[in-house]
């Protein structure tokens, strides 16, 4: 029995998950709210500081010494936190 791949793991193998944490970010227009960042992060039981987060933010296959790949875990994490965050707003 194969275990079900989640959207993002889906998405992931065409689309690096830095390339799918910067696209989010700059769509919502919150990628300089580092702080709105890692409460989204922290919501969802991931600490994160403002060098991950910048190192997340820098596209793959650029030649920047900072570039650390997004793990899976941690973009799937801030898409629910979104999602919770959407959701609540709806519900008030």
């Amino acid at each position: 029995m194969t275990k079900k791949k989640s959207p993002v793991e889906k998405v992931n193998a065409n689309m690096p998950t830095n390339d799918m944490f910067r696209h989010l970010t700059l769509l919502l227009n919150i990628h300089k709210d580092n702080e709105l960042l890692k409460s989204l992060f922290a919501s969802e039981g991931i600490e994160v500081t403002n060098s991950k987060l910048q190192s997340w933010s820098i596209k793959r296959n650029t030649f920047n010494k900072k570039y650390r790949p997004m793990p899976t875990v941690a973009l799937q994490a801030f898409i629910v936190a979104l999602h919770k965050k959407e959701t609540s707003k709806q519900s008030l």
